[in-house]
């Protein structure tokens, strides 16, 4: 058992460390090589561009980057230029488009739809030559500028030369990539978000496409410390109890061996000795099957991210910390549990003494013999045979807290991926969001077909110092096509609010409540607003009010617009539209991550769970050796000593679980909070009554399956004792 629950640590760390650090180190030099931005901005119609450039030029490195939608039936093309000065392409296989009738695609794409370079491909009712497959470094994950999340077999970045580019129709969005000079860091987001010639500015870090497979390998390297320090926590716990209790269980021999001449150094020695082996076995195997265990984590990493170097590697540091760490604290411990008994002189060790008490925990034990006295009969024993042992009682309610969480965790993370679908897509009647490079004039004859909305970054000022980013959606009173929903699912009227709704995952996500007061930074000025209520649907980032009171706060008048909802689609070139499928698609495609997390927790909770209760037995049963020996000699038979002496936990883990699951579920909050504001997902709390059921249900199905190993050797020793009788 010490063996597995350190290979058991040992493989939940190199699990997901082998597939972190040398991806660490690639990504960062692919960025290098491939010029990644370190900005994007637009600027306002009203601007003189060219002199705006010419001020940003010193600066930064700037190039003008145009994307172009094109839908087909079932197929969704954004069509790029190469780019020359930053965000270079990485060619996988072939080349770079150089003719007009060739193109370039991803390497999903190919996959996908079963193509090979030098296929031909009709777009629109131009057939095109792919000439090669390439990565782009700025799309990282396939989120197109201004567009939902899209997957791969549909959809695909298509890179061509100027003229074909020109000649297909589509939906075009333009903006500028920039790079810091080396020389030069005096520009910043915040400076150029204070310049009103910019309509737009994002930094590379604010841009999911850009960023978010660093932020995901930055995820995994917490996770895999985690594991080896809760893990770890966990097994140095078993090795102490199991030392102390082996010591305690062995005292006169130790005395017979020091009687005999070994030394205290000796002795402990052979301990050390003994744990070094098995922790560095345990680790060494847990490395090994960590490695081929990682395998799983880089094909999600592969499947989600476009990024050519994916490899599994592992620093010397990392392995030093996997093997060190346990391995020295497992020494640490078990020299930790032996010297007490070194320290007793020999006559001590051989003298069979029972200590005294400490005053605190005979007091705790008569209180707890007068609650035993008020149970049922048929329990009384059972509680007083393992109240006797605080140690077991301890390590029962951290098995089952262990457990508890890990299931309630696995469920809420199951559960999350159905959650945001739900909050995201409720109220909505409309197929096509459509948003508008620059504000146009509300048409009041469409208003039944349309819901006009205003759409404006802000940025929620914190009591710490701290800005939360953000987007606030003023809708029109008059349309009908979104509807906000409060917890009875009715329809929360806009047309008078003086304040904002927050959906209920923004506000489980920053503890925003009804009634509190919110300092918003909105178009270079600060507005203090109140929240009027708690939608039950809407997007995670979106601040929502009145199209009029958005309007005021943006000093613009109140019958403009940047967006609308309808159920007719738009085909003019210069608009950005999604449709509720994509982003659907996006937001379940997004989901797929928290399932398999739900998976690993739901594994290590029924691992872990095993472990601990078989470790409780374990040292019930070594303890109650001589009162197993002296019951057979009473006549006791071993089905009769199994329920005296070791079957005695069934009922006070009902009791720890009643205790413990509280705190289980506050724990997970917790953790379910700092994962959600970490990923910018919404990952609540999910409870129901069969969830509560289910862990206590699995806790005694373990301690059925462990007791039946216990039964097994009572019955075992029985006969052993038996034999020894005739002889």
């Amino acid at each position: 058992m010490l063996l597995l629950i350190i290979m058991l640590t040992s493989f939940m760390y190199f699990f997901v460390q082998f597939s972190i650090d040398r991806n660490v180190m690639n990504l960062d030099d692919y960025l290098t090589t491939q010029k990644q931005e370190d900005f994007r901005f637009q600027l306002k119609d009203s601007a003189d561009i060219k002199q705006a450039l010419k001020g940003l030029e010193t600066q930064l490195v700037t190039e003008e980057r145009s994307i172009k939608k094109v839908k087909e039936e079932n197929k969704t093309y954004f069509l790029l230029n190469e780019s020359r000065r930053l965000n270079l392409p990485y060619i996988v296989e072939g080349r770079l488009p150089e003719q007009a009738n060739e193109i370039a695609v991803l390497p999903q794409f190919l996959q996908q739809n079963k193509l090979l370079v030098g296929d031909s491909w009709v777009i629109g009712a131009t057939s095109f030559t792919i000439s090669g497959s390439m990565y782009l470094p700025d799309y990282l994950t396939f989120v197109p500028f201004g567009e939902v999340q899209q997957n791969y077999a549909g959809t695909t970045f298509v890179l061509v030369l100027p003229e074909a580019y020109d000649s297909l129709k589509g939906q075009e969005s333009q903006y500028y990539a920039a790079t810091l000079r080396e020389d030069k860091n005096v520009v910043t987001t915040e400076s150029l978000r204070a310049d009103s010639t910019f309509s737009y500015v994002a930094s590379a870090s604010e841009i999911d496409s850009d960023t978010e497979l660093q932020k995901a390998l930055e995820s995994n390297k917490g996770l895999a410390q985690s594991f080896l320090i809760v893990l770890g926590l966990i097994s140095l716990f078993i090795f102490y109890m199991f030392f102390k209790r082996f010591m305690a269980l062995h005292k006169q021999d130790f005395g017979c061996f020091m009687a005999l001449g070994f030394t205290r150094r000796q002795i402990a020695f052979v301990m050390a000795k003994f744990t070094l082996g098995i922790a560095i076995t345990g680790c060494l195997l847990g490395m090994g099957l960590g490695y081929l265990g990682s395998n799983v984590l880089m094909g999600m990493l592969e499947s989600t991210y476009s990024f050519p170097y994916f490899e599994r590697g592992i620093y010397f540091g990392s392995v030093v910390n996997g093997i060190l760490i346990p391995v020295g604290g497992a020494l640490l411990i078990t020299l930790c549990a032996v010297f007490p008994f070194m320290k007793q002189e020999t006559h001590d060790l051989l003298n069979i003494s029972i200590s005294a008490q400490p005053r605190p925990i005979k007091g705790v034990l008569r209180a707890a013999n007068r609650v035993v006295n008020r149970l049922p009969e048929k329990y009384r024993l059972s509680f007083r045979v393992a109240l006797r042992k605080w140690n077991n009682l301890i390590l029962s309610a951290c098995a089952i807290l262990l457990t508890t969480l890990l299931f309630i965790l696995s469920y809420s993370l199951y559960q999350s991926s159905g959650a945001v679908v739900d909050t995201q897509m409720s109220g909505i009647e409309y197929t096509y969001d459509i948003t508008y490079p620059q504000s146009q004039n509300d048409i009041e004859n469409t208003r039944s077909s349309r819901m006009y909305y205003l759409q404006q970054p802000v940025q929620l000022a914190q009591k710490n110092g701290g800005v939360i980013s953000a987007q606030m959606l003023g809708l029109d009173s008059s349309g009908s096509l979104f509807t906000l929903l409060d917890t009875h699912h009715n329809r929360l009227e806009i047309d008078n609010l003086r304040g904002v709704i927050v959906s209920r995952s923004f506000s489980w996500l920053y503890g925003i409540e009804k009634g509190d007061s919110l300092n918003l930074i909105l178009n270079r000025q600060t507005v203090k607003v109140m929240v009027q209520a708690i939608s039950q649907n809407g997007d995670a980032n979106t601040i929502y009010t009145s199209k009029a009171n958005l309007a005021g706060w943006m000093n613009t008048d109140s019958s403009l617009h940047t967006g609308e909802f309808s159920n007719e689609i738009n085909t003019s070139t210069n608009v950005k539209v999604v449709t509720t499928a994509d982003k659907r698609a996006a937001l379940e495609s997004s989901a797929v991550s928290n399932r398999s997390s739900a998976v690993i927790n739901q594994i290590i909770g029924i691992v872990m769970g095993f472990l601990l209760i078989y470790l409780i037995l374990l040292l019930n049963f070594q303890d109650s050796t001589r009162d197993m020996r002296i019951l057979r000699l009473l006549g006791y038979k071993s089905a009769e000593i199994s329920r005296l002496l070791i079957d005695v936990y069934r009922p006070l883990l009902v009791l720890l679980y009643i205790i413990t699951l509280p705190v289980a579920v506050f724990i997970t909050e917790q953790i379910l909070r700092i994962l959600s504001l970490q990923t910018g997902d919404y990952m609540p709390l999910n409870l129901n009554i069969w969830l509560l059921i289910f862990p206590l249900a699995l806790i005694l199905l373990q301690y059925m399956l462990v007791m039946r190993i216990f039964k097994r050797k009572l019955r075992r020793e029985s006969r052993d004792d038996n034999l020894s009788g005739l002889l």
